[in-house]
């Protein structure tokens, strides 16, 4: 099971890779953000951990700039569900973090059916099942400590309105990156099935000529 992007034409792959240097990019002012918000809010263990996500960004172009885009895909996958984790189990549920779970299905999900490589085959399937099992059984440990209530009360020292602030945040990048993934995957499908239709009404203009 292999995480790729080989995509069928020289025009997807340049746009494949255009794409990810876009989101590394978002993902990384993302983090350099939350630096700035946990320092203010006195995490001072999450800053520390962000800092070693930003590292993590920053060094991904390497692997972009390689095209080793197996390893970058789950490198973030990995990053994305620990950073997830921790600051659910150090801040608290109601800050939303454990959301970043349900948007990396998304992410991952998508990816594999609109490659044409994998569209046909079982390796698009099973890498998607793969990635979404992951990040549900991520979730819903989360979900068990909370109700355990053996994540963090920090969420307690601070008020309860930035919490809520937070929580808004989560649910906003989750909803945005969800939608933004069905969107293009959408899209793409649409354009698959043009080209299909354009492909059999040729074939059928060629069939009703005339023989010679």
């Amino acid at each position: 099971m292999k995480y790729t992007f080989s995509l069928s034409t020289q025009p997807e792959r340049q746009r494949a890779t255009l794409s990810l240097y876009v989101l590394n990019s978002l993902l990384l002012a993302t983090h350099i953000a939350l630096e700035f918000y946990y320092y203010s809010l006195g995490a001072h263990i999450m800053a520390i951990v962000n800092i070693f996500s930003i590292l993590f960004y920053s060094m991904s172009f390497i692997s972009l700039n390689k095209k080793d885009f197996s390893r970058y895909g789950y490198a973030t996958y990995g990053e994305i569900c620990v950073h997830s984790i921790l600051a659910t189990v150090l801040i608290g549920w109601d800050a939303g973090f454990q959301l970043w779970l349900v948007a990396i299905i998304s992410a991952y999900f998508f990816p594999h059916f609109e490659d044409p490589d994998n569209r046909h085959t079982k390796k698009g399937l099973s890498s998607s099942i793969f990635f979404g099992v992951g990040a549900f059984i991520a979730y819903m440990t989360l979900f068990v400590l909370h109700a355990a209530r053996i994540t963090s009360s920090f969420a307690k020292k601070v008020s309860p309105r930035t919490i809520l602030l937070t929580n808004g945040m989560n649910s906003f990048i989750v909803f945005t990156t969800v939608l933004s993934f069905t969107f293009v995957f959408v899209r793409r499908l649409n354009k698959t099935q043009e080209r299909l239709n354009d492909m059999a009404l040729h074939e059928l203009t060629l069939s009703n000529l005339p023989s010679l």
